[in-house]
């Protein structure tokens, strides 16, 4: 039997929130252009959690599947006093999110499979709310990775790094950047690139000056 995700909302909302809690994290709204795309509710009901440390923002998100699946994962990063820059526009440390760093983490229940943290499937069980708290307990038990991260930078057995400046490029996007003597920008975790259309004059300069269409960019794998 599967756990509703309504039922793990509830079970985040009563045992993951305050333990963030305790360990000096405030919770943050929506913005309210964020408030009005309904995949950002649905994906980040709690809004968003941050601390100060030192004169570091550490952000952490709990992101929920968008498809409406009862499982999440723990986004997080940590933001300079002179804020973010990435290639379409510069976040002041105070309006950064986690997707807005260059380079950010995700923690899953198996880092191998990149499997999201979930309660477990089991027929003989019908107790539903057990099962979701043990899902939650879960990402608590994981929670150390996290703090060691923000301690030391060291990643944990359970993380995955997403970043802008390092990815896996196509034979296409090779010939074209290394031809034209441009350095390649593409994003390997979203559709969209950051580097010109194959029919763009190889003897111009290329800008990137149009921002994405959404404000929020997730590994969503």
């Amino acid at each position: 039997m599967r756990v509703n995700r309504d039922l793990l909302l509830h079970t985040l909302r009563e045992r993951l929130i305050p333990f963030l809690a305790g360990r000096g994290f405030d919770q943050i709204s929506l913005s309210e252009e964020e408030q009005r795309s309904q995949e950002v509710r649905f994906s980040f009901p709690f809004g968003y959690m941050r601390r100060l440390k030192g004169t570091h923002f550490e952000l952490l998100e709990i992101q929920l599947d968008k498809y409406g699946a009862a499982k999440f994962v723990l986004n997080f990063g940590a933001v300079p006093p002179q804020g973010v820059d990435v290639p379409w526009k510069h976040f002041e440390q105070s309006e950064a999110r986690v997707s807005s760093l260059p380079e950010w983490y995700r923690l899953y229940s198996y880092r191998g499979c990149r499997k999201w943290i979930s309660p477990s499937w089991n027929m003989l069980s019908y107790n539903e709310s057990s099962r979701a708290a043990k899902a939650v307990d879960h990402a608590i038990a994981l929670f150390p990775e996290i703090e060691n991260w923000f301690a030391t930078g060291d990643v944990g057995r359970h993380m995955r790094r997403v970043a802008y400046n390092r990815h896996r490029r196509s034979n296409a996007c090779a010939s074209f950047c290394d031809d034209a003597g441009l350095p390649c920008r593409r994003r390997c975790f979203v559709s969209k690139v950051l580097h010109p259309p194959r029919d763009f004059p190889r003897d111009r300069a290329w800008n990137f000056s149009e921002p994405p269409t959404s404000g929020r960019w997730h590994f969503s794998a």
